[in-house]
């Protein structure tokens, strides 16, 4: 009787301790998150915990994606090297066993991949070594959001008790990955407010510039001094259109030497350049990479002269169109859908003042 009660009470002590150590490693794992604001970095700072009471070989960190319907490798543990398993790698939902986790919010233990090979991504793990795992989902607010992978290289090495205790580590990682997500949204919301405010305050020093210089040439550089903060080129020039020829004439022109055919005063035929589509159309024109996109003979004389990509915006005034603003650069890809709108709102400041300086020169 003894002897029994003796061996009872050492298998109830196993039990506490080996219950304790896993409350123990929550308690850490719990740390590892509040402390860790990358999802490489909270993954390898909760496998480092998490070896002293689950045998993990290899862990993926994996975020479901609704809008591609894939699973996405997020982060990796340490040391694992892979060519094929690498952060950023998709893979189809239902090309992983990761995927019925993700449908069915329940944990999947696989004891032997050899033997129970359902899933295409599953050869590939028994080509790294990897004979059995278990993934649990990470929940939060009642939806999936991802999964958490671990392997080992040891068949049979996982039971219902260590996934059951991995869905209480996810439940933590689910609830850090969605603070992290928040986190960057906010950071990424800042950086737009911030982009926004000083595009406004560029608009106002542009008004001002516009209020304070009469001269199209001054006008031009002081909208140049200031526009460049907040939008990179090397040349930018005003055109008008001169109903009686049909043509275009170059106001004033900024930035690198003018030239024999971009200077002020020149004219210019309307199938000579953009302007006249951007004119007639009374909408932006973006040219990312003018060797690729040449359209126009001012286009072939841009790149001549080292400008690989520019930005045109209508000069509108009262619905009308009275000329362009043109910007252009020697990079390519310099300009962007949202700097074309921009200085759609800056050409209509432009034409109020140079309407403003042709009565003012008529009178």
């Amino acid at each position: 009787g003894n002897m029994n009660s003796y061996q009872e009470i050492a298998t109830l002590n196993a039990r506490v301790k080996r219950t304790a150590d896993r409350y123990r490693t929550l308690l850490e794992i719990n740390n590892a998150i509040i402390t860790n604001l990358t999802q490489g970095s909270l993954l390898n700072a909760i496998c480092g915990v998490l070896e002293r009471v689950l045998p993990v070989y290899r862990a993926a960190l994996n975020l479901y994606d609704p809008s591609t319907d894939t699973i996405r490798i997020h982060a990796l543990s340490t040391h694992w090297n892979s060519d094929y398993f690498q952060v950023g790698v998709e893979m189809g939902r239902k090309d992983s066993h990761s995927g019925w986790v993700l449908d069915h919010q329940r944990p999947l233990i696989c004891r032997d991949i050899a033997a129970d090979m359902k899933y295409p991504v599953e050869r590939r793990l028994l080509e790294e070594g990897i004979q059995s795992y278990c993934v649990v989902p990470l929940i939060l607010e009642g939806k999936s959001i991802g999964t958490l992978n671990i392997g080992s290289d040891t068949k049979g090495r996982y039971s219902e008790a260590d996934a059951e205790f991995l869905l209480e580590i996810a439940n933590q990682v689910a609830l850090a990955v969605g603070n992290m997500k928040s986190y960057q949204e906010i950071a990424a919301l800042n950086t737009k407010v911030e982009h926004t405010a000083e595009r406004y305050r560029t608009l106002l020093e542009i008004n001002n510039a516009i209020i304070t210089n009469l001269s199209q040439e001054a006008l031009l550089h002081a909208i140049s001094e200031v526009l460049r903060r907040v939008i990179p080129f090397d040349r930018a020039a005003f055109t008008l259109y001169i109903p009686s020829s049909s043509k275009f004439r170059f106001l004033a022109i900024e930035g690198i030497a003018p030239s024999s055919h971009f200077r002020a005063g020149q004219e210019f035929e309307r199938e000579e350049s953009v302007s006249a589509w951007v004119f007639d159309n009374q909408r932006p024109a973006v040219r990312n990479d003018l060797l690729k996109e040449q359209h126009y003979l001012n286009d072939r004389r841009l790149i001549e002269e080292g400008l690989n990509s520019y930005c045109v915006a209508p000069l509108m005034i009262g619905g009308k169109c009275i000329g362009t603003l043109n910007l252009a650069s020697q990079k390519t890809n310099q300009y962007s859908e949202a700097d074309a709108e921009f200085l759609c709102e800056l050409g209509s400041q432009v034409a109020l003042a140079v309407s403003n300086m042709t009565s003012y020169e008529e009178i």
